[in-house]
């Protein structure tokens, strides 16, 4: 569904909860998973050029993640770029310290995830200090661009030079299924050449260095 999109590079990102589990234990757990959905495509076969595929991980903002030195193992394949989730409450300072002390300690560039839900939740000095966050990009989800108030916003975050990249957050064909090729579309319509360039630099940024993760082309 996403190579039909005009997709091509994706990234596996399964949740890690530090306080659940380790990341010698995820790591094993996510490999095997790689390694079953390898083994299907090669079954069903495919004669269509399917997209790129990086690995990582959706990491919850736990405090004590500072003294995990494995962590860079989560990142995308082959970056040092860590998808992080906030906890849906308000904004506490540990969680933004939390990010920036592993951003520096372990010279990360980190990924928040899908800010777009954290809206109605955070104020508005709330959002710019996370938005303020060194050397971070800020993942907004395409299920975004259907609200019109988030549209506006996403764009004038982007017009601003804001660094933002969009995620399609798919967790199957069937709910929450992929929404890229329509939020490229409002995008596209409603964005500056110049926010554009914004949208297309981030990318970069954020994939520099990056290796498949052992699959070809699989999309998720």
């Amino acid at each position: 569904m996403l190579s039909k999109q005009g997709v091509e590079t994706v990234c596996l990102t399964p949740h890690y909860y530090h306080h659940r589990e380790s990341i010698n234990d995820f790591l094993r757990r996510r490999n095997r998973s790689v390694d079953g959905l390898h083994r299907e495509i090669e079954r069903r076969g495919n004669g269509h050029k399917l997209p790129t595929v990086l690995v990582g991980a959706e990491v919850k903002v736990e405090s004590d993640l500072i003294n995990e030195n494995k962590i860079k193992e989560l990142c995308f394949s082959g970056t040092n770029s860590l998808l992080m989730e906030m906890p849906f409450v308000g904004l506490e300072s540990r969680t933004v310290e939390t990010m920036e002390n592993i951003a520096f300690k372990y010279d990360l560039k980190i990924v928040i995830a899908h800010l777009n839900r954290y809206l109605d939740i955070l104020s508005k000095d709330d959002l710019e200090r996370v938005i303020g966050i060194p050397n971070s990009v800020i993942q907004m989800n395409a299920e975004a661009f259907k609200n019109r108030k988030l549209r506006k916003y996403i764009i004038k975050l982007l017009e601003a030079e804001v660094p933002i990249v969009l995620g399609s957050d798919a967790h199957g064909i069937k709910d929450r299924k992929p929404e890229i090729e329509s939020a490229y579309s409002v995008l596209e319509e409603k964005l500056s050449q110049h926010g554009m360039h914004v949208l297309s630099k981030t990318q970069r940024y954020l994939l520099e260095g990056a290796t498949e993760g052992g699959i070809f082309g699989y999309a998720y």
